[in-house]
């Protein structure tokens, strides 16, 4: 063997003893949480309670339309549509301001509602929980952030009533102070699952997560040296693996490794079996967070979005909320909340219900009551705006999901591909004429390195469940043989090295 490769193959093996005995039973921690984690996930906001929970649209006391409201909320995000809905009674409009918190405006004489009292956070907490209106329960304010709303699109809510329920299962329901609407949920039970489960996993205690840039950075190196444990690992592997010797005829297959102690032998064999599955692991954990910004995400940019309306917010030409409701049948439809859109410079009310399925009724002078989809005539207008001068590829109605439109976003959808260098993609809704999605290359990339190796997200898997429970869990509890036969090599190589005395075994 040459030099330079003696060379090598020394470093690595250094460089493989001492990560590996820094970092296995952090490595076998992450397999033990990652099975948790697959049946447990974070205690988060239940979308489909919160329309079942709202209460039924009531604008009879409404005054004025959109324009009166805009102009008592004039710190307003632009790119975010305003919500009409109700408060415990009263109609009010919620608008997401420039400090991407939401506000609310009242409907009944448009003016700026500063925040909401903690007797309210309680009964809207009661509601948004599905308690009765007497069941105990107490609302304290939070103006920093706990360990359930670290996440950052909760954290940008604060300040928030933290409603504490005395029932068997300690629920526990987050309410926004200026927003007045339920932003989390969690029981006893998800927050102790959290805590053998997502927190560890994800490294979320909240002194670390609280700080962005300590957090993601602990993250990146710890996920970096688990990429060169895991492939320094491989290396030494193949390097030690008989494959091309002899081997004396009626051995063991085990004889194949030149290791004589067992747990060495045995961590051998398991990094040649799982060493590659930890190594995507660890990579795709990485990317998991966007390191340095590699990848542009799946949403549209605001430009786009102005784009495919057509035009901005003309609140002038909107019929007010009592003239669009009075057109709405209540035996078809009892509309939760209320939204003024355009696409492709159509005005639309998007109207959606306590099954958060969602109608639109043409905005006056337009005739007409509300429908499932938006016009194919006004689609084509607003799809031919957003791509101005680039040539379309193809348009689809997908009816089933493709590999990259997924989970439980809204059947049918229209996919507009372009013929341009990034393979673009526009995913659009036609129930509310909105582009649920973007897609160009390293989007798609992103899609395959993290949620496709990470959480083995493959559609011909995912559709057959136990099996993909199965492959998961099998190929954790391979990682976790690994890492635990790490840590035991790692302990009878260090431990005489402090002094310590290790019974030898073979």
């Amino acid at each position: 063997m040459t030099r330079p490769i003696q060379f090598l193959k020394r470093w690595t093996l250094l460089l493989h003893h001492y990560l590996g005995a820094a970092l296995s039973l952090l490595c076998a921690m992450w397999f033990i949480t990652g099975i948790v984690l697959m049946y447990a996930p974070f205690p988060e906001f239940r979308a489909e309670r919160r329309f079942l929970r709202m209460e039924p649209l009531d604008c009879a006391t409404c005054a004025g339309g959109l324009a009166d409201a805009l102009a008592a909320m004039p710190e307003r995000d632009t790119t975010a549509d305003p919500r009409l809905g109700m408060l415990l009674g009263r109609p009010v409009w919620r608008f997401r301001g420039t400090d991407r918190r939401t506000h609310l405006v009242r409907a009944e004489d448009p003016a700026l509602l500063d925040s909401v009292s903690a007797l309210d956070a309680l009964r809207l907490a009661t509601r948004y929980a599905g308690f009765d209106e007497d069941s105990p329960g107490a609302a304290r304010r939070l103006d920093a952030p706990d360990q359930w709303t670290v996440e950052g699109n909760i954290r940008e809510q604060l300040p928030l009533y933290r409603v504490d329920f005395a029932d068997a299962g300690a629920t526990r329901v987050y309410v926004s102070v200026v927003g007045g609407e339920a932003i989390a949920m969690s029981t006893r039970r998800e927050r102790t699952l959290a805590w053998i489960g997502a927190i560890p996993h994800w490294l979320y205690p909240r002194l670390l997560r609280v700080r962005l840039s300590a957090w993601t950075g602990t993250v990146i190196v710890l996920s970096g040296l688990g990429i060169l444990l895991s492939l320094s690992g491989l290396a030494i592997g193949l390097w030690q693996f008989r494959l091309r010797r002899r081997v004396r005829a009626g051995s063991s297959p085990l004889a194949r490794s030149p290791y004589r102690p067992a747990w060495l032998r045995w961590h051998h064999y398991l990094g040649l079996l799982f060493g590659v599955v930890t190594f995507t692991w660890f990579l795709s954990g990485m990317l998991s967070i966007d390191p340095f910004d590699w990848s542009p995400g799946d949403s549209p940019t605001p430009v786009e979005r102005l784009r495919f309306a057509g035009r901005a917010w003309e609140p002038a030409r909107n019929s007010t909320p009592t003239e669009v409701l009075a057109r709405v049948p209540g035996d078809v439809l009892v509309p939760r909340e209320l939204r003024p859109i355009t696409v492709g410079g159509v005005a639309y009310w998007a109207i959606t219900d306590s099954l958060a399925r969602t109608t639109t009724v043409a905005d006056a002078p337009l005739a007409g009551g509300p429908t499932d989809t938006l016009p194919s005539a006004v689609l084509s207008a607003a799809i031919r705006s957003l791509v101005a001068e680039r040539a379309i590829a193809r348009v689809d109605t997908l009816r089933a999901h493709d590999d990259y439109y997924r989970d439980a976003r809204p059947l049918p959808v229209v996919r507009v591909a372009l013929a341009d260098r990034d393979g673009t993609a526009y995913y659009i809704d036609p129930h509310v004429g909105a582009i649920a999605m973007k897609q160009v290359r390293r989007s798609r990339w992103e899609r395959w390195l993290y949620t496709g190796l990470h959480d083995f997200d493959f559609a011909w898997l995912r559709s057959r469940r136990p099996l993909w429970d199965v492959v998961v869990i099998v190929l954790s509890l391979g990682g976790l043989a690994l890492a635990v036969s790490g840590v035991v090599v790692g302990w009878r190589w260090w431990a005489p090295r402090f002094g310590l005395r290790v019974e030898a075994r073979r």
